[in-house]
């Protein structure tokens, strides 16, 4: 543990660190004091990483960041040193987030965060550093869902001093709010930090966002095709489908009940509805053919004035027995 201080101390004496997954950047600075998190969990999982600052978690992103952070520039540099005295005889502006330093997880346990203390002078990044008595407030960056989460420290953390080491026994946590975070979705949540696959985009029928339901035959949302029926007075099927025809009259039964020539409920024998079966169709022109009619060629055999299968059951005798 003091070897691995003593390494991070020597990195920031020299220069000043920039991550690339979070961005996260500060200036080197020799007022130092360090942070020790014995362990720390997201949503309840070990976090992941070697506790280095370079090494294969920088290249591979797939470590999780502990960032330590301050707030508070005073307008008038002379205070920059004092919040108190500066929201006395100037303006303490909190707007801008300041990076104190930052290391990769431990999974291991203990990992090690410094911080870095106000030094030089106004014109470098250092003068809005640390100031003595000021605590810190620690962020981790979940690399298995890409998002920046507040660290809740397992005790509080004390106020900053040069130099010094402060052990934070116990588990501290950082946990992730699942849920939609696709501005484009129609269920987004603004305060979600880590997708859960749950985006949905459409709207139901009954306006859910996600939602399942959908219009029934009778157009009723939800239905089960029970408030209506079809022409012959039965439910729909599922599909909006049914057994009825139309036939050739617009009068609706079940397709079953058509007969061979398109009428509902017919017997089929009459397609061309001349009177004449139309099995019999073949034996009626044989007739005309022979010249077999009376009535001056009117096809009316008996005379009785109707055209009917009497006339073409003695077409038949007669051509069956000249």
């Amino acid at each position: 543990m003091i070897r691995n201080i003593y390494i991070l101390l020597l990195l920031s004496l020299s220069f000043g660190l920039s991550e690339p997954q979070t961005g996260w950047s500060y200036d080197s600075a020799t007022p130092q004091a360090f942070y020790i998190f014995e362990e720390i969990t997201i949503d309840g999982d070990v976090v992941v990483g070697d506790g280095s600052v370079w090494d294969e978690c920088y290249t591979s992103y797939n470590c999780d960041v502990v960032g330590a952070f301050r707030r508070g520039i005073c307008e008038d540099p002379m205070y920059q040193n004092s919040q108190n005295l500066c929201e006395i005889f100037s303006v303490w502006n909190t707007d801008e987030e300041i990076c104190v330093g930052w290391r990769y997880a431990d999974s291991n346990g203990g990992t090690t965060v410094n911080a870095m203390g106000k030094e030089g002078g106004e014109e470098t990044n250092t003068f809005t550093y640390m100031n003595a008595g000021e605590s810190a407030y620690i962020k981790i960056y979940d690399a298995s869902n890409g998002s920046i989460l507040d660290l809740n420290p397992s005790s509080e953390l004390p106020g900053w001093e040069l130099n010094t080491i402060a052990w934070i026994q116990g588990t501290s946590t950082a946990d992730n709010v699942f849920g939609c975070n696709d501005p484009s979705a129609c269920n987004y949540y603004l305060d979600t930090t880590a997708d859960d696959g749950s985006c949905a985009y459409e709207y139901d029928c009954a306006d859910t966002c996600g939602g399942d339901l959908e219009l029934d035959c009778c157009g009723v949302c939800g239905g089960d095709n029970s408030q209506c029926s079809n022409c012959c007075g039965s439910p729909f099927y599922e599909d909006c489908t049914d057994d009825c025809s139309i036939d050739i009259n617009e009068e609706c039964c079940y397709e079953l009940e058509v007969d061979a020539c398109g009428v509902c409920n017919g017997d089929g024998t009459d397609c061309n509805n001349d009177g004449i079966p139309d099995d019999c169709e073949e034996v009626y022109t044989a007739g005309l053919e022979e010249g077999i009619l009376l009535g001056a060629q009117s096809g009316d055999v008996n005379g009785d004035g109707v055209l009917n299968v009497i006339d073409i059951v003695i077409f038949v005798d007669m051509i069956m027995n000249p």
